[in-house]
C-alpha cells in the first residue's frame, strides 16, 4: 500500500497514477477483510468505548456484499436515533457479523436479509423473562431477519450452546454462543423468534450509551519554545518488515522528518541507548525476532522515562498493545496504514510545534 502511494505521488503520468490507485483498492478491500476474519479470534481484555452501531453495520454490509449469494437481497432499515451503546467495538462487531452470517446460511435458493434497528423501552417483566442479567431503561434494538427455512423449537432451545449444530447443517460452531456470550458481557439480552419455512428474527437489546458530555473550555498550557540548536525532527523507526520500513522512511523523509531504521528490537534499544538525546519520536512494531516491541519498549523507557513511542502491529488493539498503552506508549497505529494516517499519528505523537524542517511537515 505504502510502495502505491509513493508511485501516485512521484508518477509522471496519468496511467501510472491509475494503475497504484487499482493497486490500494485491491490492498484495501483485502485489508478490511482480514479485519473482519481477525476479530472473529480476538483476544484479550475488553476496551470499552462509545459504538456506533450503525457504523458497524456498514462496516459488515460491505463485507457480506463481497462474499453473500448474488440471489439475496440485502436490505437496511436503520432507525435507531441515537445509535450509540458503550462496549467493545470488535466483539460487537463479530456479534452482528455472526448474526448475519447465521441469517446467510439459512436462506437457500436466494431471499431476503433484513437488518434493523430502533430505540425501544424495556420494562422490568420483559428484562425478568429474558436472559442476562438486565436493567430496565432505553435500549438500542438490533433485529436480523431471513426469509429462510426457519427452525423448530427443539432446534431454538440448543442455538446458543457452543458447538451445537442444527439437523443437516453439518457440524457446529461458536458463532451463537459468542453472540450470547457478546450481549450479556454488555449488559444487554436477546431473543429468538422461528418457525420451520417461515425464517427467522434475532433481536439483541444493547443499552444506549449516556449522552456524551461535552468538555469544559481550557485554555491549553503553553509548551516550551523548541531548542534554536536543531530544527529536524528525528524518528527511530524499527520494524523487521522491510515492505513496511522502507516505504515509510520514505514518506516521513518526503515530510521533512530524519528518520534511522532499525530491523529488530535489540537494534531499537541499542540505536536509542546511543542517540536518545536526538530521537524525538520511536515507532516500534510490537512483533519482531530477537526483541519485541513490548520489550524494546521498556528498555527504552528505561532510558529516557519521557520517550514518546508509537507502536504498529497487524493485529487490532488487543491485550498485548493494551498492554504498552497502560505503560505509557502514546498511541497504535494497525498495519496495513495509509500514509495520511502514519503522517496524523506522527504529527499528534510530536504535537503541532514540534521542531520542524523547512516545510513544515504534514
Amino acid at each position: 500500500m505504502s510502495h502505491a502511494e509513493l508511485l501516485q505521488q512521484h508518477g509522471e503520468d496519468q496511467q501510472t497514477a491509475h494503475h497504484a490507485d487499482m493497486i490500494l483498492q485491491a490492498a484495501q478491500h483485502s485489508a478490511d477483510l482480514v479485519a473482519q476474519l481477525l476479530a472473529f479470534s480476538r483476544q484479550g481484555k475488553y476496551r470499552i468505548t462509545r459504538v456506533d452501531v450503525h457504523a458497524l453495520v456498514a462496516d459488515v454490509v460491505l463485507l457480506l456484499n463481497r462474499t453473500v449469494d448474488r440471489r439475496i437481497v440485502i436490505e437496511q432499515h436503520l432507525k435507531a436515533n441515537p445509535s450509540v451503546t458503550m462496549g467493545d467495538e470488535s466483539l460487537l462487531q463479530s456479534a452482528i457479523l455472526n448474526l448475519t452470517i447465521n441469517a446467510r446460511d439459512a436462506i437457500l435458493e436466494g431471499g431476503t436479509l433484513e437488518i434493523s434497528t430502533a430505540v425501544v423501552a424495556l420494562d422490568e417483566e420483559f428484562c425478568r423473562v429474558h436472559p442476562h442479567d438486565t436493567v430496565p431503561g432505553e435500549f438500542l434494538l438490533l433485529s436480523v431477519h431471513d426469509n429462510g427455512s426457519g427452525m423448530d423449537q427443539e432446534t431454538q432451545n440448543h442455538i446458543f450452546e457452543p458447538f451445537f449444530a442444527a439437523k443437516g447443517s453439518g457440524t457446529g460452531d461458536l458463532g451463537l454462543a459468542a453472540v450470547y456470550g457478546t450481549v450479556g458481557s454488555h449488559g444487554g439480552t436477546l431473543e429468538v423468534e422461528s418457525a420451520p419455512g417461515c425464517g427467522s428474527v434475532f433481536r439483541v437489546y444493547l443499552p444506549l450509551a449516556p449522552a456524551e458530555e461535552l468538555p469544559e473550555t481550557t485554555v491549553p498550557p503553553k509548551r516550551p519554545a523548541a531548542s534554536s540548536m536543531r530544527t529536524t525532527t528525528h524518528i527511530l523507526f524499527a520494524d523487521d518488515e522491510k515492505c513496511i520500513r522502507l516505504p515509510s522512511s520514505e514518506a516521513l523523509r518526503n515530510k521533512g522528518y530524519e528518520v534511522v531504521l532499525c530491523e529488530d528490537g535489540a537494534e531499537a534499544v541499542e540505536c536509542y541507548t546511543t542517540s536518545w538525546a536526538d530521537v524525538d519520536l520511536v515507532i516500534l512494531d510490537l512483533m519482531m525476532p530477537k526483541m519485541d516491541g513490548h520489550d524494546a519498549f521498556r528498555a527504552i523507557r528505561a532510558i529516557n522515562p519521557d520517550a514518546k513511542v508509537l507502536l504498529l502491529s497487524g493485529f487490532g488493539l488487543d491485550s498485548r498493545i493494551q498492554a504498552v498503552l497502560d505503560e505509557g506508549a502514546i498511541d497504535f497505529l494497525k498495519k496495513p496504514f495509509r500514509l495520511s494516517a502514519l503522517y496524523e499519528k506522527v504529527e499528534k505523537a510530536l504535537g503541532v510545534d514540534s521542531p520542524r524542517a523547512q516545510d513544515g511537515g504534514s
